[in-house]
């Protein structure tokens, strides 16, 4: 992180981001920070790293990758690192108990999972936004 303290950093307020940088958001390492309160954020934060009012932001693989090409070539001159920079965290579709027949909705959701992932269909989603697919992603909702 003391390599990057002449940067200026776009953040998401409100985020917590890995411990690495977030000890140096909290040190005050980088030599001016971004703060942004705002709907769409990425996007938002995207938009000054391409008119380069920020060096650098950070934010989930996917979601950048979708606004990289959703938005070009307005953001073409903007690149990313593929490497995770903090531990990747698994994401979960949350179902309330409380629900009418929420057990059978999970059920419903995680037959539609297996036929999509069977038919190839969550590879190319994934394909379609840039982001890898990998077998570990074959995740099914366990009530």
């Amino acid at each position: 992180m003391e390599d990057l303290k002449n940067y200026r950093l776009g953040l998401t307020e409100g985020y917590r981001y890995p411990p690495s940088l977030q000890s140096a958001i909290d040190n005050n390492v980088f030599k001016a920070i971004d703060r942004l309160t705002a709907e769409k954020p990425t996007f938002m934060q995207l938009k000054k790293l391409a008119l380069k009012r920020i060096d650098f932001f950070m934010t989930e693989l996917g979601e950048g990758i979708f606004y990289k090409n959703h938005y070009a070539p307005e953001f073409d001159s903007i690149d990313y690192n593929p490497k995770p920079v903090g531990p990747v965290k698994n994401w979960y579709f949350v179902f309330s108990k409380k629900w009418p027949d929420a057990e059978k909705l999970v059920q419903v959701f995680n037959a539609q999972l297996e036929k999509m992932i069977s038919e190839g269909r969550q590879k190319a989603i994934y394909g379609k936004y840039g982001v890898q697919w990998s077998k570990d992603d074959e995740k099914i909702v366990d009530w």
